[in-house]
């Protein structure tokens, strides 16, 4: 079982319920699960936590605790992250950068973000996802 992807359905159930506290604490008990380097026994502690909350939810949620619990029992989980993210993760990378990017297609617009990868790697993903060129105007 893909630990991440369970997390991700419950991000989206508490982004869909932002008033609702019991799904914001379930997501991020299931986010909390990669904050502790794969360490089995800490991952059955939050899954555990997850399983508690999840009783009190109205019966038309789907419940994951039960079948996240027995896929890290049978050691039949990963907690890998997706390729995308794994770079804010890493703890050696303590250091970003702010920037202003523009695009000729978009007059009158600018984009300022922060990222933790290069500028030119930053770049480069912008322009595959959203299929226009920019150009960084400054960073720092």
């Amino acid at each position: 079982m893909d630990l991440y992807k369970t997390y991700k359905a419950l991000k989206q159930r508490a982004n869909r319920h932002p008033q609702d506290w019991l799904s914001q604490e379930i997501s991020n008990t299931a986010r909390s699960i990669f904050y502790v380097d794969g360490k089995k026994k800490d991952v059955l502690n939050r899954i555990s936590k997850i399983k508690s909350l999840k009783k009190k939810l109205p019966s038309k949620y789907k419940r994951y605790g039960a079948e996240m619990l027995c896929a890290v029992n049978k050691g039949e989980y990963s907690t890998d992250r997706p390729y995308a993210i794994r770079h804010r993760f890493d703890q050696s990378h303590k250091t970003g950068l702010i920037y202003v990017m523009t695009s000729p297609i978009r007059s009158g617009q600018s984009k300022l973000g922060a990222t933790t990868l290069s500028i030119e790697k930053r770049i480069s993903c912008y322009q595959t996802k959203y299929q226009y060129p920019v150009h960084a105007e400054n960073w720092e």
